[in-house]
């Protein structure tokens, strides 16, 4: 009895340490307390105490002891079938699975402890947990899932009372549209957030409400803002000795000032930011402070020290397990040895970008194996202890059972392992499918990526795209097709720009037989044809000021009337706009209709021009050089890394296309295996290196072209392009680059 008492009062002692915030103080008590459970064969006390000191490690990030005895609390609690604590054991697992970066089946244990709760709509404790869904969807890129589940968790907490709750989850829903770059929803929902901590003082809430703030008005490059968030932050940091978010907020502070041209200020944060960032130990956060720290000097012309930064930043990297930081640091080592003109070392930095990379994605295809496999052994452990559960009272047959649980699971993992294989085939070819239809390896392309997989799922929703010419507006709408349950039926694609006023109405909504002269049978317009699939508008910003009243008609009654008939058609399309104009000038300019406007932009796809993400550009050069050796049928192999170089420091005003057609031609004219810079018309790579007798480089036929057509023109510039077949401009722009004047 004495013993009972005991162990009741340690356990009692050690649940007021941990509150007080004494973690590694109680794990000691608790360690105790199961040691005396286990001595007196407590089952009810082992299971609790199993939990408390799981609990303690979860507290202290060690998640994966916290995993071992929360994993053998939840089995003694299903013995005990005490479904309460199982429904929160999985939830605790699921946590600690989250922090460990294993999302999967983080979500699996979720999934299985929201099972338990009978009333969905009025549960504090079940929105949280479906609080939890959503951040583990976000972080495996579900972002409708995501979305979903955090908005279920609101509407539960706003009639639940529960403020402190409603402004986590409100915050983690503008965490949420800041990762889709919508900006505007991301401070909307994080500013209510910030309202929502302050009124019960959710010190929490509040300093990651204004951290995110700050990040958002930075992304807007609102730089003074965002300075004013972060300090705000910085100051709640402080107050409550959080050393994590004081490192954090230091950083982004010097990076405020850095964008403000306040170098002084900016190095001093900086620094404050690594010391801090040391002291604690983190890796990857030394290695953020680090190349900022080397982005600060280049910014400020000391290259000697931008360099001993960056290399200091990949010997840390090297260090981490996690292989994420390695492509940045070698990138700015390649770009700080351009600047100092070493140019062998720059491609060798090139080439170690393109290997780290790839040894990135294998690394994280494995981690998803893993994952999966973890999953897999997660359901099994389940399965077992409910095998106990039903099992326990038939003592003599339990051991040919376990037997048999443990050749299943011997079965189980030999299919899992021929999974593997199948696995891998179908990540090829997915990434296959993806790379012919949208290339490139940039963070834009992936959260264009993104953006498609979610626009796609909403048949209904009109999207917008906008982009300069040759940047693949088009791709991106067969995308958006390709992906929506609208695929088997048509993709219709119209250039709007070209279509004279004259023959809008026929082509867009047909005409009957003898609906005017020449109309000797009927015709099915565009809006027909595309019916139930994707009618892709190109050039819309062009489309003069009646086309859209017609156009606009269409679109809000979704019907059609052939010309020559009274009968309306219902047609159900969706509509994909693209233009490479500013509609939002051309609306204040009262040369687009703004009611049009509003209509094809519910869902808004920016893509950057090539220039911006030169990123892509290794993958597109290996993709259009495959593609032209095979129809060229040429055998290249191997491309001079100092095509990349060159080819990242042309400016591309065609974009995708220019660099499509820049590399057909270099195929065309290459008489060896590999490709060279000679054989690029690029600015700095304008000399042919082709060592075959009797060929003359293209540019010197194009120049004898030209000065031909003017002697037989008698310099009449208009009468030479007309003979050249070319634009009068574009025979000017020749002239100019290869100085020839009037002859």
């Amino acid at each position: 009895m004495q013993q009972s008492e005991d162990l009741a009062t340690i356990i009692s002692e050690a649940v007021d340490t941990f509150r007080q915030g004494k973690v590694s103080q109680a794990l000691e008590s608790f360690t105790k307390a199961l040691d005396l459970a286990q001595q007196q064969n407590d089952p009810v006390k082992i299971a609790s105490c199993n939990n408390k000191i799981g609990l303690c490690h979860l507290q202290l990030n060690q998640y994966k002891l916290a995993i071992d005895y929360l994993q053998k609390a939840l089995e003694l609690h299903l013995l005990q079938k005490n479904e309460e604590e199982v429904t929160r054991e999985k939830t605790y697992l699921g946590l600690s699975h989250f922090w460990l970066g294993q999302y999967t089946t983080a979500l699996v244990f979720y999934e299985d402890a929201g099972q338990a709760y009978t009333d969905k709509t009025d549960s504090v404790a079940y929105a949280s947990l479906r609080n939890m869904m959503g951040m583990a969807r976000q972080q495996m890129g579900d972002y409708p899932g995501a979305l979903n589940d955090l908005l279920a968790a609101l509407k539960i907490l706003q009639t639940g009372g529960d403020v402190s709750a409603l402004s986590t989850a409100t915050l983690n829903i503008g965490m949420l549209y800041f990762s889709l770059k919508n900006y505007e929803q991301a401070a909307e929902f994080t500013s209510r957030a910030l309202e929502l901590g302050r009124q019960v003082n959710n010190t929490s809430t509040i300093a990651s409400a204004l951290a995110n703030l700050g990040s958002i008005s930075s992304n807007q490059e609102q730089y003074q803002q965002a300075l004013d968030y972060y300090q705000q932050a910085l100051a709640l940091a402080l107050a409550h000795n959080n050393k994590y978010v004081e490192a954090n907020m230091m950083l982004n502070i010097g990076l405020a000032y850095k964008h403000l041209q306040q170098h002084s200020l900016s190095r001093e944060h900086l620094t404050l930011a690594l010391e801090q960032q040391r002291r604690q130990g983190s890796l990857d956060g030394i290695v953020r402070c680090l190349l900022s720290l080397s982005d600060l000097e280049q910014d400020s012309g000391d290259l000697s020290k931008a360099l001993e930064y960056a290399i200091d930043s990949e010997k840390l990297a090297r260090q981490n397990e996690n292989l994420a930081n390695l492509p940045g640091c070698y990138k700015h080592l390649a770009k700080i040895y351009e600047r100092l003109h070493r140019y062998k070392k720059t491609n060798d930095y090139w080439k170690k970008v393109l290997e780290a990379e790839k040894q990135l994605w294998n690394q994280q295809s494995q981690k998803q194996l893993a994952e999966l496999q973890a999953r897999y052994e997660v359901e099994q452990k389940q399965k077992e202890a409910e095998f106990f559960r039903q099992k326990a009272q038939v003592l003599e047959t339990q051991n040919a059972l376990i037997e048999q649980q443990k050749n299943e699971l011997s079965a189980a993992l030999d299919k899992l392992r021929a999974s593997e294989i199948k696995y891998e085939t179908i990540d090829t070819e997915l990434h296959r499918k993806i790379g012919r239809d949208l290339i490139g390896q940039s963070q834009a392309i992936t959260n264009i990526m993104h953006l498609i997989a979610i626009v796609a799922q909403s048949d209904s929703t009109n999207v917008l795209i906008i982009g300069e010419s040759g940047t693949g507006k088009e791709i991106v709408a067969r995308q958006i097709h390709n992906l929506s349950n609208r695929s088997k039926h048509n993709f219709f694609g119209v250039n709007t720009a070209a279509i004279p006023e004259s023959l809008f109405e026929s082509e867009f909504f047909g005409y009957e037989k003898n609906a005017f002269t020449n109309a000797d049978q009927q015709h099915i317009g565009w809006f027909e044809i595309a019916n139930q699939g994707t009618l892709f508008l190109d050039e819309i910003g062009s489309m003069p000021l009646d086309h859209q009243v017609k156009l606009l008609r269409v679109l809000e009654e979704r019907k059609i009337v052939r010309l020559g008939s009274h009968k309306e058609i219902p047609v159900s399309a969706r509509l994909v706009s693209a233009t490479n104009l500013n509609l939002n000038n051309q609306v204040q300019k009262g040369q687009f209709r703004e009611d049009l406007y509003h209509r094809i932009s519910t869902f808004v796809i920016q893509i950057p021009p090539l220039r911006e993400r030169l990123d892509d550009i290794p993958v597109l050069l290996k993709h259009f050089v495959k593609m032209f050796s095979a129809q060229l049928n040429k055998r290249i192999t191997r491309i001079d890394p100092a095509v990349i170089t060159a080819l990242r420091q042309y400016n591309y005003p065609g974009n995708v296309r220019e660099l499509k057609n820049l590399v057909e031609r270099a195929v065309i004219v290459a008489q060896s295996s590999t490709l060279k810079p000679g054989h690029f018309l690029i600015p700095g790579c304008q000399q042919m290196d082709i060592p075959v007798a009797g060929i003359v480089p293209l540019h010197e036929m194009e120049k004898k072209a030209i000065v031909r057509a003017l002697q037989a023109t008698n310099n009449h510039i208009s009468d030479a392009a007309e003979l050249l077949q070319i634009e009068r401009r574009a025979l000017s722009r020749r002239m100019s680059k290869y100085g020839i004047t009037k002859i």
